[in-house]
């Protein structure tokens, strides 16, 4: 087994990229109907399939081919995949014990992710962090103020992260101008929450039976 695209049986790719090996088999006759039976050595490192290489995260690991009698190796090192540009809001706050995402854009170059970015707290005490897929989460410990930082090549991007004790909302209100109203005419609503430092007060507005009445909250 002879690999024609690779030199010395090494082989360096950045993270998340793949490669498709070329080879030719000896005797020559054989080359169509060899079947080649791939391997790695480290899976979390890179996989292989049919010849195709791809890079999952930075280390290194052997790729072996073989095919009857014959064995052929590639030394595989995978890189970091550095990120040049990204960003992050200035500021975002939540809650102890609660999850917020961090929306992080502009990633460049653009075969990059959340994951080719070191991302760290600088008072775990306050916060934590965790790229989850595609996403970043913050997760409050204890009320205080800290910073998350996002390292790439040559660039550093810096977020403050203000903790709070959540406040539940005890009781919400529902107050009608006119107790009851007639047909085509309308009344005012009011409501009231509490406590009021509550830390949540949106409400969902629904009517039941929705087939009498119509609101508006806007209005």
């Amino acid at each position: 087994i002879l690999f024609t695209n690779i030199t010395s049986n090494k082989l360096t790719l950045t993270e998340g990229g793949d490669f498709r090996v070329k080879y030719v088999v000896e005797p020559y006759h054989l080359q169509e109907s060899a079947v080649l039976e791939w391997t790695t050595s480290k899976k979390d490192v890179a996989s292989v399939r049919n010849g195709k290489i791809t890079a999952l995260k930075p280390g290194r690991t052997q790729i072996t081919a073989t095919c009857g009698n014959a064995t052929a190796f590639i030394n595989v090192e995978v890189v970091k995949l550095d990120v040049t540009s990204f960003r992050i809001p200035t500021s975002i706050s939540g809650y102890v014990g609660a999850s917020v995402k961090v929306d992080v854009t502009d990633i460049q170059p653009e075969e990059a992710s959340l994951s080719n970015i070191e991302w760290e707290i600088v008072d775990e005490s306050i916060a934590t962090c965790e790229v989850d897929g595609d996403n970043l989460y913050v997760t409050g410990v204890k009320q205080g103020s800290t910073k998350l930082v996002g390292n790439g090549l040559d660039i550093t991007r810096e977020c403050t992260v203000t903790i709070k004790e959540y406040i539940p909302v005890t009781s919400v209100t529902v107050t009608l101008g006119k107790p009851s109203i007639g047909v085509g005419s309308s009344t005012s609503v009011s409501l009231s929450v509490l406590p009021s430092e509550a830390s949540i007060k949106d409400v969902e507005w629904r009517l039941s039976p929705s087939s009498l009445a119509t609101f508006d909250e806007k209005t």
